[in-house]
């Protein structure tokens, strides 16, 4: 059992990687929902256990020097370890909860609100773009545009490096698997050098001349008493766009493939228009763009779901495996666009709810609305869009996914 367990766990932790992972998911949470792998990492794929790892407190990332990044011998050399070291998802309380309240500030629900008509304006440019060559790629001529436009205009940051941001988010996504070779770490590190000299240029620009943005906003509260210090500040900035990008660019492209897929839900979201935001909160829980949530350190020794832990292991919640337990969600692997229950946990819960949440879900909602306004006969080229391997086994998202704007 244990050596069928273990192959279960390299299947898709490993490379070459499967183009569906699913089954693999389903079996290991079947057989063991809470089960430690030859790596040494556990791995929590039911929902119970994968939402137990994200609310206790006995795990965690650690403080200080007995940080999980700063334990990593790399550390010291490493620039893309560094600023992780010093962002939301890698950091504890009190520190976490220090910098989320500042940086929720830039998240309520009226700030949010705020940047739909701009971001209505750049999902309508981006499909009269499409419409005029009849079809294009999804990911390429419209997710990848959007995330990034609308986190550099919060920010304030200017829109001529877009193309750079999306590629230097790319390479930093290297740097946050349970497990990172040295050649992931190199490519993250090249990512992460051109990320902070960019970053550092538009702080120190904000600092000689501040503006009605969030990063002055960021910039004049440094040194304060809640406020960042530099380090958290270059971090900070670097999470707004790398995470903005890389995982609200994926939600997009899953929930138009989704829906293009699904002629009947699509039908029934056509039709019935008020059904969206739950058509896409379903695909965010079937194809969840955080597979395999990042490591959590035992910060003592604990149990988990009647498994004993050490200080010191390391944990990981399997999302993609917790998001299809049948014991929540009956018929799990079906898109049902009219599904109550349980929140799913692609967004993490407690402590580490993701504090971008409502901005992404409101990027997904108004590309999807539009897209599938101007375009409702729209269907895929291909029956199976690549997906990419470059930031497997994390995270989920297809490298291209073409279109025909009329069946």
């Amino acid at each position: 059992m244990m050596e069928t367990l273990d192959s279960i766990v390299r299947g898709f932790m490993q490379a070459p990687y499967p183009e569906d992972p699913y089954p693999l998911y389903d079996r290991l949470r079947e057989e063991s929902p809470v089960f430690q792998a030859e790596d040494g990492c556990w791995y929590a794929s039911s929902y119970e256990a994968a939402a137990a790892v994200f609310r206790s407190p006995s795990l965690g990332q650690g403080s200080g020097s007995g940080s999980r990044m700063r334990r990593d011998p790399r550390y010291g050399d490493s620039p893309a370890l560094q600023i992780l070291a010093y962002m939301l998802p890698f950091l504890d309380p009190p520190v976490h909860t220090r910098l989320r309240q500042r940086i929720a500030r830039a998240f309520t629900p009226n700030a949010v609100e705020r940047m739909r008509p701009f971001l209505e304006r750049r999902v309508d440019g981006l499909l009269d773009a499409m419409e005029a060559q009849g079809g294009g790629d999804v990911m390429n001529d419209l997710a990848d545009h959007i995330p990034v436009a609308v986190i550099c205009e919060m920010l304030g940051a200017p829109a001529d490096r877009h193309r750079d941001l999306v590629r230097w988010s790319d390479a930093l996504v290297s740097a946050v698997h349970p497990t990172v070779s040295d050649e992931e770490l190199r490519h993250a590190d090249r990512g992460a050098l051109r990320f902070r000299e960019y970053v550092e240029e538009l702080i120190e620009r904000r600092r000689a001349e501040p503006r009605d943005d969030l990063l002055s906003a960021l910039v004049r509260a440094e040194g304060e008493g809640d406020g960042l210090d530099a380090q958290e500040l270059l971090s900070t900035v670097c999470v707004f766009i790398g995470a903005g990008i890389e995982n609200t660019k994926h939600y997009i492209g899953a929930c138009i493939a989704w829906l293009l897929r699904d002629r009947a839900a699509l039908g029934r979201v056509l039709t019935e228009p008020a059904l969206l935001p739950r058509a896409l909160e379903e695909v965010l829980r079937l194809e969840p763009p955080v597979q395999i949530a990042i490591p959590r350190l035992a910060l003592e020794d604990t149990e988990l779901c009647g498994s004993s832990l050490s200080a010191g292991d390391r944990v990981c919640a399997v999302v993609a495996a917790a998001n299809r337990d049948p014991a929540v969600f009956p018929r799990p692997a079906e898109l049902d666009v009219g599904r109550t229950g349980p929140p799913n946990l692609s967004l993490a819960t407690g402590t580490h709810f993701c504090t971008g949440a409502g901005l992404a879900r409101l990027e997904a909602r108004v590309t999807v609305e539009r897209f599938l306004a101007r375009f409702p006969d729209a269907g895929l080229e291909v029956d199976r869009p690549p997906v990419r391997e470059d930031i497997r086994p994390s995270l989920c998202g297809y490298a291209s996914l073409p279109v025909k704007l009329s069946r």
